[in-house]
C-alpha cells in the first residue's frame, strides 16, 4: 500500500491516552489504512525494531520517557532517520524542541487546539502523496 519493498504499509501511533488512541485507530481502519497503536517508548522502540513504519504519530508525553528520546533513537537508527513524523501534543512545543523533534517531513499540533479527525485528515493526506510520489527501494 504504502511501500515498494512488498507487503502493506502500516502507520504507528504512540499514544498513552487509550481512549484518544482507540479514536484515532478506528478512524484510520475505516480509512482502510492499518495503524498499530504502542503506549510507551519502548513498545515504540520494540515495534520499530520489528518492523519499520511508513509513518509515526507520535504524543511527546509517554509513560517511560519522552517524544524526544524516540526521535533521537530513531535518528541513529538505519531508515529510519527520514520518517515521516506527526507530533500530536498537550502542550505548546517551542522551536528549539520542533528542531529537536523533526525527522523527515515533520508536522506540530496541539491536542487542545486540533481535533483527531483533522490529524486523520492530514494523515491520510500524507498517506496519498507517499502513496503517489516514486518509491525507491530500501537496500
Amino acid at each position: 500500500m504504502l511501500r515498494a519493498r512488498g507487503g502493506q504499509g502500516q502507520l504507528l501511533l504512540v499514544e498513552q491516552d487509550q481512549e484518544l488512541a482507540g479514536q484515532m485507530v478506528a478512524g484510520f481502519n475505516k480509512a482502510g489504512v492499518p495503524m498499530d497503536h504502542v503506549s510507551t517508548l519502548q513498545q515504540a522502540v520494540d515495534r520499530c525494531l520489528h518492523g519499520a513504519p511508513d509513518l509515526l504519530i507520535l504524543d511527546v508525553a509517554l509513560p517511560d520517557g519522552d517524544g524526544f528520546s524516540l526521535v533521537d533513537w530513531l535518528r541513529r537508527q538505519p531508515g529510519l532517520q527520514t520518517l515521516p513524523l506527526v507530533v500530536y501534543s498537550n502542550r505548546e512545543i517551542s522551536d528549539a524542541e520542533m528542531a529537536k523533534l523533526r525527522l523527515g517531513p515533520t508536522h506540530f499540533f496541539n491536542k487542545a487546539k486540533v481535533k483527531p479527525r483533522q490529524i486523520e485528515e492530514l494523515v491520510l493526506s500524507m498517506v496519498s502523496r507517499m502513496r503517489n510520489s516514486p518509491v525507491t527501494s530500501v537496500a
